[in-house]
């Protein structure tokens, strides 16, 4: 009988390609699951629950990000997603033209490597956004909580899910802050 290299269940974990989204977040929030501050982030890639050790090898691959220094945004308005039924708050993330070019296309760059490697990619256009809070929350509570204001991308991370809400950088390629 042929031995075949499988992978071990404790080398599946969930990831996904993001970037480390800093701002002067307020100290408080209305009611829902809160996304601890050091876990929010912008996501660009979802792979779901895949083996590491395969994608670990390929890392040094992964195409960097377009800049150098973290791109800066505004936060534009609430969104509930999915739009359905929805069971999280996010946050819609704007930028001027050529900011917003650079992200979108980046997005794009980082799925057409992971295709390229045979991962599975989920199709719908992207949509730049940072989740807050996940249910149970309050519509008009997160609407009315809303205020426009400033952050900015930094890190690319792969991340793993290690909890309801908690998402571990696991492998990083660093982006320096902004200056003022």
């Amino acid at each position: 009988m042929e031995k075949r290299a499988l992978c071990e269940k404790s080398d599946v974990r969930r990831l996904f390609f993001g970037l480390e989204v800093r701002a002067p977040w307020p100290g408080t929030f209305p009611q829902g699951r809160i996304i601890p501050e050091d876990g929010r982030h912008m996501t660009l890639a979802f792979l779901g629950n895949v083996a590491y050790s395969p994608l670990a090898k390929i890392l040094e691959e992964v195409p960097k990000p377009p800049f150098e220094v973290g791109v800066m945004g505004s936060f534009e308005k609430t969104l509930f997603l999915p739009t359905s039924r929805p069971h999280v708050v996010s946050w819609k993330a704007q930028w001027d033209k050529d900011d917003e070019e650079k992200i979108l296309t980046y997005q794009k760059e980082i799925y057409r490597w992971l295709k390229g490697y045979g991962y599975i990619l989920d199709e719908r256009e992207f949509l730049p956004h940072v989740t807050i809070a996940r249910k149970p929350f309050v519509v008009r509570e997160a609407e009315a909580f809303f205020v426009q204001r400033h952050f900015f991308v930094s890190n690319l991370h792969l991340y793993e899910t290690t909890g309801r809400l908690s998402y571990e950088p696991i492998w990083t390629w660093p982006v320096r802050a902004p200056s003022v």
